[in-house]
């Protein structure tokens, strides 16, 4: 047993490392939100999380600006929430939810993202529409993690299917 832990330690620190080598050299477009029901706040905590530069790259053809979100990174939640609004949509039991825009910040080369849906008592099914960075890049693709009491389930978006949806009904 001890052997299949090494093996599994060993390939969870490849994972990391090929993923780090990976976001050096960034040869792919990928995001990642990760969508939390909390029953305690009778709320879903989103967070997504996108390199720097690709966000930067769409946010300037989104609104057709020079935007450098190192140098002025106080302009980043002027367009962010705008953005996000027009290309992240999320309907819970087949209801339209308005999203509540917390803010961002800087993660090394990459920009987390948080907001929030309040008065959430149950969550059943949820149909994800992430459109965030695809009308930038063709090979694009968007990653969705759903997690409702301790069951995570997973869309991958991309432009060929901009929008998923998960069940939690047992």
């Amino acid at each position: 047993m001890l052997i299949f832990e090494n093996i599994y330690s060993r390939m969870t620190q490849f994972s990391f490392i090929l993923f780090l080598l990976s976001s050096m050299i960034h040869p792919f477009h990928v995001s990642v939100c990760e969508i939390v029901f909390n029953p305690k706040n009778q709320s879903l905590e989103i967070t997504h999380k996108f390199f720097v530069d690709d966000l930067e790259e769409a946010l300037n053809a989104h609104f057709n600006r020079e935007l450098d979100l190192l140098q002025n990174p106080e302009d980043i939640d002027a367009y962010l929430q705008p953005y996000l609004e027009a290309k992240f949509q999320l309907k819970c039991d087949n209801k339209p939810m308005e999203l509540i825009f917390l803010g961002s910040e800087f993660e090394d080369d990459a920009l987390r993202c948080y907001m929030e849906i309040n008065n959430i008592s149950n969550l059943s099914q949820a149909e994800v529409t992430n459109k965030v960075l695809l009308d930038t890049f063709e090979d694009q693709q968007n990653l969705v993690h759903v997690r409702v009491s301790g069951k995570v389930k997973s869309i991958l978006i991309s432009n060929s299917e901009t929008s998923g949806r998960v069940s939690f009904q047992d």
